[in-house]
């Protein structure tokens, strides 16, 4: 039958033999050595008619098919010419929407690479690029705030299992090209080999697979940590600098890493510590945080549980390494640093897990102690003016309060930088000490920033026994501002709040209508929807929370009329 084959007829009478599930005779036709030629030459016809039936429907319905294409991808691999089978399997790859055709691709595509003349760099990034770009597709689990021992639940989940799945199949092709290049003489064609293969092992560590879980939890490790201690000892054996990949200036493009998928990287070997000896110790620490400040960022800005502590962890690794430098100020002029401020600070206020929220406040505060006294100072005079979350903006005074104190310890009241005396004082405490609506402002929703404020100032007003800080020159602009409009709000307030509570005790006391409800409302949320004692309660909380506002001024009022009977 072959030697009657047309020049033409070889794919098309493959593709018949196929459709009648004549697989005996397709193989037969396929490994006859008189079709050696068809097959060499017909590659572009033949791939995609065999490819089609590599699906998990196929292996289901019609298994023998579909063992029989699974025989003749192999043969095609072998025996084609290898650039251009390459374009085709490639091809497929990048249309494909069966993981059972991803899967049975890889072996194929693997042999095809290595007969690749010289193991062209071009060819091991198209492929590397078509893997990452069908995995990138790949949905990631649902974010379920799992902790604790709730965590390991992950790797019982289906789209766990799937991603899990496609890495595993992924692990020995990575390993065929990571063994054929330990230990070879490092000529141009191989460096470039090793990079362009140790950029895809990296690449891999991005989405999907960046969203699950990697952390160890009482000695037992994930599926996904797993995969990832693979992919670091892989790219390790390469021999190659780690840290190259921070100013990103790489002589290819072919295949670069994503910002997500270096910052997976990075926390892998520096929180982590897998494969943590491979780290060249010539590096500065300051270096380091400086150009991996992008990568925390973009862990912190995605969505997902897993992720965003990632790049928590990867922070307050780096931060542990400058730990005593004192950076200095001029770093702040680089958009990485004023980006982690904000996204930071985001976490802190609005991340759904309590366990995040404080991981990322701890991380904040190791950056603000990282600096030195300029640094402090700007960092936390910027955060106050641009943050709105009181709570916040209340932890950063409390932190500055703090940072003036350990300097009192360490240098003595008479020594203490620009940045905590008289001027600079001044200027920050404007910011402190800003009521935007003034004797208007809801001062329950700013209370954990008045209360830090009116600490702060009472702390400076005992603390500044010589004058050597100079809080004395800025008391008459407390008086005349700050205090007259707190005084004025609290007075305002509580009139308010007790107004309320009679208003909605005398309603329920009345048939309940539509149109008799009284409407309340409390740091801007109304309480219309709550039963009436819910409503009594919660302004009754508001009450407490003026009471302290007013007893704190008034301790304050009291020291610094003891400090200055005239004022």
């Amino acid at each position: 039958m072959s030697a009657e084959l047309g020049e033409n007829s070889f794919p098309s009478t493959i593709s018949t033999l196929l459709k009648a599930g004549n697989t005996v005779q397709a193989v037969t036709l396929f490994t006859d050595n008189k079709n050696s030629e068809e097959v060499r030459n017909n590659s572009w016809d033949l791939v995609p008619i065999v490819a089609r039936y590599l699906t998990d429907e196929c292996e289901t319905n019609n298994i023998e098919v579909f063992k029989c294409c699974q025989k003749l991808i192999t043969v095609i691999a072998e025996n084609s010419k290898p650039e251009e089978v390459l374009l085709q399997f490639i091809e497929e790859l990048e249309t494909a929407d069966d993981d059972t055709k991803f899967v049975m691709l890889l072996k194929p595509l693997e042999v095809v690479l290595l007969r690749v003349p010289d193991k062209r760099v071009t060819s091991l990034g198209w492929c590397f690029n078509a893997i990452v770009d069908y995995l990138k597709k790949l949905e990631v689990p649902e974010d379920l705030n799992l902790v604790g021992e709730e965590r390991l639940l992950l790797d019982s989940n289906e789209i766990v299992n799937r991603i899990v799945y496609l890495y595993n199949e992924l692990l020995s092709f990575c390993e065929t090209f990571a063994k054929e290049l330990r230990g070879v003489t490092s000529s141009k064609n191989i460096l470039e080999r090793k990079q362009v293969v140790a950029r895809f092992f990296v690449e891999l560590l991005g989405s999907p697979l960046a969203f699950l879980d990697m952390v160890i939890y009482k000695n037992t490790k994930s599926k996904a940590r797993l995969l990832a201690e693979e992919l670091i000892t892989a790219f390790c054996y390469l021999n190659l600098d780690p840290y190259k990949f921070l100013e990103m200036y790489n002589d290819s493009d072919l295949v670069k890493p994503s910002d997500l998928s270096l910052g997976v990287f990075y926390y892998l070997i520096l929180s982590e510590e897998i494969c943590h000896n491979y780290l060249p110790k010539v590096y500065n620490p300051a270096y380091t945080l400086n150009y991996s400040l992008t990568f925390v960022n973009s862990l912190l800005s995605q969505d997902g549980q897993f992720v965003v502590e990632k790049g928590i962890d990867l922070a307050a690794a780096l931060l542990k390494n400058v730990d005593q430098l004192e950076l200095p100020y001029v770093l702040l002029d680089s958009e990485n640093y004023s980006k982690f401020c904000k996204i930071i600070s985001n976490v802190i206020v609005h991340n759904e897990c309590v366990e995040l929220r404080k991981k990322g406040l701890h991380a904040l505060h190791t950056f603000l102690w990282s600096f030195e006294h300029q640094g402090r100072y700007l960092l936390v005079k910027n955060l106050i003016r641009n943050i709105t979350h009181s709570g916040l903006k209340g932890n950063l005074i409390t932190t500055y309060k703090e940072m003036i104190t350990q300097e009192i310890k360490t240098s003595g009241i008479k020594n203490l930088p620009p940045y905590y005396v008289t001027h600079k004082l001044y200027n920050i405490l404007d910011e402190f000490t800003l009521l935007k609506q003034k004797e208007e402002t809801d001062l329950v929703d700013e209370s954990d920033r008045i209360i830090a404020s009116l600490n702060f100032l009472r702390y400076l007003v005992l603390v500044d026994v010589s004058g050597d800080i100079g809080i004395d020159s800025y008391l008459e602009t407390l008086e005349n501002g700050y205090f007259k409009f707190l005084r004025t709000g609290i007075n305002m307030s509580q009139e308010h709040y007790r107004l309320r509570i009679k208003e909605v005790a005398e309603e329920d006391t009345k048939v309940e209508t539509e149109d008799c409800k009284v409407s309340v409302t409390v740091s801007g949320k109304d309480l219309i929807e709550m039963p009436t004692e819910k409503k009594i309660e919660v302004m009754q909380m508001s009450l407490t929370t003026l009471d302290v506002i007013d007893s704190i001024l008034s301790r304050v009022i009291e020291c610094i009329k003891i400090k200055k009977p005239n004022v």
